[in-house]
């Protein structure tokens, strides 16, 4: 089975159900009388939240998320009195429970200063603490916010999969995620069709059945057309073949484990690396990838790597260019004085006076 991205956490399955909350705008005007289901995708990539009334279906992605709040922390609703009494505030409620500790806020924006509030009403204070320190947790994980492009495909993935809420798409609404204008919308159709998405281009619905990870993925590989990867895979083969001439276009067109092994070395491994702390790739390491990334069982099974996995391999963390234990913060290394670190950092001992401002 072909993975798209990385749950980078597991998801509890009462995040995955989800809780009713209901949402105020941005003034802190109630939006509407309905309740909202909220809930996370079973990746946990992305939050969406559903009228129950019309079944109108928003969605955050949970990179987009700089804060989440609760309690006294959210951002304060005007006119708090006039709602604490409001009959869809009272009816979702829990007995005994405070307004305002019930309160929820999800900050998003593309940066610090252009802020966007959404602000939700929980049933109960825990459930609102619960939700808070959940989608806190998730938007300041390092490595999915420095993720592979394995990982934002599967942002996407997520926002086609749940945000429609139907077991049949629009086209026009697919066409409306990925298309810009009217040259993108035909690029976008043709790759729907050639990844089996449509069954022909005249279709005006996408069932959801059909709407998988693999497809997800052959649907991006029809989109981007990534000829130059193709056009290194090509090399490739036809470098660590040499001279070898076979009739069979399966030993031509694929890498083995061996042939792998020796393009991790040579084109993935900085030759400049101690061997001794950075080891160069073994052929089991090879087998692992091969075993990992190939889509096809047939070649799966006899240790080879296609173009769709070499493909899947690049775009995957194992090929990103900084080492994800450079990412993770050491806590036990942080215990020293500021001073420690300031003596220990060849590139900051030479500043002095105004340069440490």
């Amino acid at each position: 089975m072909t993975m798209i991205g990385r749950s980078f956490a597991t998801v509890d399955e009462k995040f995955i159900k989800g809780e009713l909350f209901l949402k105020f705008d941005e003034t802190g005007c109630l939006a509407n009388e309905s309740t909202q289901l909220m809930r996370l995708d079973p990746d946990g990539v992305i939050v969406y939240f559903c009228d129950t009334t019309t079944l109108e279906i928003e969605c955050i992605e949970i990179l987009d998320i700089l804060d989440s709040r609760h309690g006294k922390s959210a951002k304060i609703i005007k006119e708090m009195e006039k709602w604490k009494n409001h009959k869809a505030v009272l009816s979702l409620l829990n007995t005994n429970s405070s307004f305002e500790d019930c309160l929820l806020t999800i900050v998003t924006g593309d940066t610090f200063i252009d802020l966007r509030f959404h602000i939700f009403l929980a049933s109960s204070s825990q459930s609102a603490q619960n939700w808070a320190e959940e989608l806190f947790r998730r938007a300041s994980n390092v490595l999915f916010r420095n993720g592979c492009v394995l990982d934002y495909l599967n942002v996407a993935y997520a926002k086609m999969r749940y945000c429609f809420g139907t077991n049949e798409i629009p086209t026009k609404d697919v066409l409306n995620l990925f298309a810009l204008n009217k040259d993108d919308r035909k690029i976008v159709e043709k790759a729907m069709v050639d990844s089996g998405l449509l069954e022909n281009i005249n279709l005006t619905v996408m069932k959801m059945d059909d709407l998988s990870k693999e497809r997800f993925f052959l649907f991006y590989t029809c989109l981007t057309c990534r000829r130059e990867v193709d056009e290194v895979f090509s090399n490739i083969c036809a470098e660590v073949k040499g001279n070898l001439t076979s009739q069979d276009e399966q030993v031509m067109s694929t890498l083995n484990d061996r042939e792998f092994c020796a393009f991790l070395n040579r084109h993935q491994r900085d030759p400049r690396l101690n061997e001794l702390l950075f080891p160069p790739f073994t052929l089991e390491n090879a087998r692992t990838l091969i075993e990992k990334y190939e889509i096809k069982k047939n070649l799966k099974s006899t240790r080879r790597l296609s173009f769709m996995g070499f493909l899947h391999f690049l775009l995957s963390e194992d090929s990103l260019p900084c080492n994800e234990d450079c990412l993770v913060v050491q806590e036990k290394q942080m215990n020293e004085p500021l001073a420690h670190y300031m003596i220990n950092s060849s590139h900051n001992t030479y500043l002095t006076g105004k340069f440490f401002t």
